[in-house]
């Protein structure tokens, strides 16, 4: 089986609490979590759950304790967990369900994640869906010609076929939209408050990998999958870390992690965390290969 945690945008006011309410193992997690977090995932809005900072610690909070219930409960202990992933955020999740981070050491790195990637954060995130990648490319490219020099539009999440994400500053943002708009082309603008995982967030990879100097990091029990390579992470300690820390700059490649783990012959599934979009992408990517 393959475990796979949702990314941000999935977050919801109340997540989590119908875990923590039927699982001794999630309520634990959401204790050692704090007060903060529980509040903030039980009672907070949905534009407080949508600020990064909020983000971040909350989804992982609740990705840590729905993994604990399952692991806990009769279909988890029949389970053979193979390999894990996970999409943006749930990458760390996915580090804590094989066994490289402790709960408390994840919880530093996410909040630290969170910090900075909020003080870095500008511009959003649009979904184009419908369209070939290379006619994406064609598009942004026409619509960089109408921005400033400098100006960041750019795919960065890959999800399935006909569907790519792409980030940039607000204005360019705007006039793919507006473009989009102009050619009947489907999109949606993402529930997040930042243009992540574009080069707007290169301050922030630095500043993680020397945070991740400080943190114990253990042998995976089981494969995990990068964002950045769509493979599996190397066994040498430091690139593992250089990999990771560059994830918050670099494009999530969730298609092609998903027909990788196709073609190793993975065909059990479950996702871990808020909502459904990890396997809506998982069968959409899988038709259009058997296809």
């Amino acid at each position: 089986m393959v475990l796979m945690f949702s990314g941000q945008g999935a977050q919801k006011p109340g997540m989590g609490k119908e875990v923590y309410e039927s699982s001794v193992h999630a309520k634990a997690i959401f204790d050692a979590a704090g007060e903060d977090i529980k509040n903030m995932c039980f009672n907070g809005t949905q534009e407080d759950l949508n600020q990064t900072i909020n983000t971040q610690p909350c989804l992982w909070t609740v990705e840590i304790a729905e993994y604990e219930a399952f692991i806990n409960s009769d279909e988890g202990k029949s389970a053979t967990i193979d390999a894990v992933c996970g999409f943006s955020l749930g990458e760390y999740a996915a580090l804590y369900a094989a066994g490289v981070v402790s709960f408390e050491d994840g919880l530093k790195i996410i909040r630290r994640r969170a910090e900075l990637m909020q003080k870095y954060q500008r511009g959003g995130m649009v979904a184009i869906l419908g369209v070939d990648k290379n006619k994406i490319y064609d598009i942004i490219e026409d619509v960089k010609a109408k921005c400033d020099d400098g100006m960041v539009l750019i795919p960065v999440n890959f999800n399935c076929p006909g569907q790519v994400v792409v980030a940039g500053d607000d204005i360019a943002i705007d006039k793919l939209c507006d473009e989009l708009t102009l050619q009947g082309t489907k999109f949606s603008r993402l529930a997040v408050s930042g243009a992540f995982h574009s080069p707007i967030m290169q301050p922030v990879v630095a500043q993680m990998l020397e945070l991740f100097d400080t943190i114990e990091f253990k042998t995976p029990k089981v494969s995990i999958y990068s964002n950045k390579t769509a493979r599996e992470y190397p066994s040498d300690m430091a690139e593992f870390k250089k990999i990771l820390a560059e994830q918050a700059a670099s494009a999530v490649l969730w298609e092609d992690t998903l027909n990788n783990l196709f073609d190793k012959g993975y065909t059990e599934f479950k996702e871990i965390g808020v909502g459904k979009t990890l396997m809506s992408f998982l069968k959409r990517t899988m038709k259009a290969k058997d296809n």
